[in-house]
C-alpha cells in the first residue's frame, strides 16, 4: 500500500500536478486568525466547518466520503475519548499535520464534532 502511494505521488509530482498538500507534500497551515475567515468572528466556525476548512477529508473518511490515507473518522467518538483526540490533534504521529495552531475554541469545536461521530 505504502509503495503504491509513493508511486502515485511520484507520478503526480513528475507530471507537474499537485497533491492536496501542495507540491511539497506538506499541508499548508493557515495563519492564526485567518482560519476559515468567511465565518463571523462572533460565532466562529463549527467543528464540521473546521473539518472541511482543514481538508481533513483529503486523508480521512468522514460520513462515508474522503481519503483513505488516514484512519476513518466515522465512529471515532466511540474509539477515542475527547482528551485523546485533542492530544492527537496537537501532537500527531505518522504523516498527520499538527493542529496546535488552532485557537482553543476551534480545537474544542473540532473535538466536539469528532466526539459526536459514533
Amino acid at each position: 500500500m505504502t509503495q503504491r502511494v509513493i508511486v502515485i505521488l511520484g507520478f503526480i509530482l513528475a507530471a507537474g500536478l499537485t497533491t492536496p498538500y501542495g507540491s511539497t507534500g506538506i499541508l499548508p497551515m493557515p495563519q492564526a486568525g485567518s482560519l476559515c475567515s468567511r465565518f463571523s468572528q462572533a460565532q466562529g466556525p463549527s467543528g464540521q466547518d473546521l473539518i472541511k476548512c482543514l481538508n481533513c477529508q483529503s486523508c480521512h473518511t468522514v460520513a462515508g466520503r474522503g481519503g483513505k490515507l488516514g484512519p476513518d473518522l466515522d465512529g471515532v467518538g466511540q474509539r477515542l475519548a475527547p482528551e485523546a483526540m485533542k492530544k492527537l490533534l496537537v501532537s500527531p504521529h505518522g504523516g498527520m499535520p499538527n493542529f496546535a495552531h488552532l485557537r482553543p475554541e476551534e480545537l474544542d469545536a473540532v473535538v466536539t464534532y469528532l466526539s459526536g461521530l459514533k
